[in-house]
């Protein structure tokens, strides 16, 4: 692909990134000012346009939280207290400030200067005094001056595309930390249903066995399960309490917070295009747009490199206003200034082959970053249709093994069948109804990756679709 082609890209996708369309004459200002809005509107919904740097020896004391606590209140919760989304911040500023020094280079330069001295050996003189003004306007740089505008204008857009990637991670990872933890509780409460069931048939058991109608084995096959109860619910305790953990870290609060996390897990279809999935993350993921906004960059920083083998031009002007003792003078001056570097110690040429290379690079990563989204797009896409699969499967599951124990318990009231098989029928309606919340997780867990890689999760609301 030509680079002008590959420019073509650049400029589209940007576009579409910015106002959800493709336009082929769109300037490269509008694109910037479009993003720049964007960035800003998604920022303003989280509170992440605060003051970040704190005053030096002040210390900030972790939130304590208490109550309720939505995924969506988690969402906006991490987003304002995430340290990594405040540094590119910082660095999207440290980019706003690359783009004023990129204009100034095609602004006029205006100096004042003024002097007083003393010549040596000259008793009662009163001195010299002085002052000038000098003014230079450069005229022509061999395109230099706009390529590192429109450098510093795609350095830019890379800041407001890694704010964009990061405000994507945050959601993704916060919200998949709370589908855990939802999972992990309703684990809990079927380990401890399944643990009551289980000690109050041992306890049953024993009691047979005492008239003795049921055998040692099955005393001892009830001591099994409720052995086996204990531990799977001591399991699934800890792993709720490492969730939690996990979230209170990510939301940036103190792990020290007593919240009751209240939005349920539930399986909820996917209502957006699955066949549309691939071309919406090319268009809408943002490091595929950082990628090509890299390489506009480089292709830009090649322009600057060769504009240096171009002579260079300013116009000037210098006014000076001077006193030596005999009265002010005033002198002006004005013309035009022209220069070529002859030779610079082959300077030029090391530069021109990095940037070379440097161009090749970025081709190269955008080729691989398009190639791993689609693949990406593809296994995203099976997931989801193997999660809604694996749900209804085990929603069966899950009413057959009712049946099943049903069918037995009330066998075993009329003698017909025994505990060990109602205990057996039991455990498999534990784990049937644990894999069937299994489910759910996954299917959430399959929902949330493909928005994630789709790069549509820009804030709270945008996971439930």
């Amino acid at each position: 692909m030509s680079h002008s082609s590959r420019h073509y890209n650049i400029s589209a996708l940007l576009a579409v990134l910015t106002c959800g369309c493709i336009s082929a004459d769109t300037s490269v200002t509008d694109i910037q000012t479009r993003q720049r809005i964007r960035s800003a509107e998604i920022l303003r919904q989280y509170s992440a346009e605060q003051e970040y740097i704190q005053m030096e020896g002040e210390e900030e004391e972790m939130p304590v939280l208490h109550g309720e606590m939505t995924i969506e209140d988690s969402v906006r919760l991490a987003l304002e207290n995430n340290v990594e989304l405040r540094n590119m911040m910082l660095a999207r500023t440290e980019a706003e400030g690359l783009l004023i020094q990129a204009f100034s280079e095609a602004l006029p330069t205006v100096q004042l200067n003024a002097e007083a001295g003393a010549e040596n050996g000259q008793s009662g003189s009163d001195g010299t005094y002085g002052l000038s003004v000098d003014v230079s306007q450069p005229l022509w740089r061999g395109g230099a001056t706009g390529a590192g505008i429109r450098y510093a204008r795609m350095n830019l857009a890379n800041a407001d595309f890694a704010v964009k990637k990061q405000i994507n991670d945050v959601i993704f990872n916060v919200a998949s930390k709370y589908y855990e933890i939802m999972l992990e509780k309703q684990l809990v409460i079927v380990y401890e249903e399944a643990l009551q069931v289980a000690e109050r048939m041992l306890t049953t058991a024993q009691s047979r066995r005492a008239h003795g109608t049921v055998s040692d084995y099955e005393v001892l096959r009830a001591k099994v399960e409720v052995a086996n109860g204990t531990a799977d619910l001591i399991n699934e305790r800890n792993n709720l309490q490492k969730a939690q953990i996990d979230i209170f870290h990510l939301m940036g609060v103190s792990q020290n917070s007593s919240v009751q996390f209240s939005s349920p897990l539930e399986y909820k279809p996917y209502t957006g295009d699955v066949g549309d999935a691939e071309n919406t993350a090319l268009m809408r993921r943002p490091d595929l747009a950082a990628a090509y906004a890299s390489l506009a960059m480089a292709e830009e920083q090649l322009n600057i490199v060769r504009a240096k083998y171009s002579p260079t031009a300013d116009a000037f002007a210098t006014g000076s206003y001077d006193d030596d003792g005999s009265g002010w003078d005033d002198n002006w001056t004005a013309g035009l200034r022209a220069g070529f570097t002859l030779y610079d110690g082959s300077k030029r040429r090391g530069e021109y082959i990095a940037a070379k290379a440097s161009l090749a690079r970025a081709n190269e990563t955008l080729k691989q970053k398009e190639q791993d989204v689609r693949a990406e797009t593809v296994n995203a896409v099976l997931q989801l249709k193997y999660a809604e699969e694996l749900f209804d499967s085990q929603k069966k599951n899950t009413e057959l093994s009712s049946e099943a124990l049903r069918i037995l318990e009330s066998g075993s009231k009329h003698g017909k069948n025994t505990q060990i098989e109602v205990l057996d029928a039991r455990a498999a309606l534990t784990k049937a109804i644990g894999s069937y919340h299994e489910s759910i997780y996954t299917y959430a867990a399959a929902k949330l990756n493909l928005l994630n890689v789709m790069g549509i999760l820009e804030g709270p609301d945008s996971i439930e679709q």
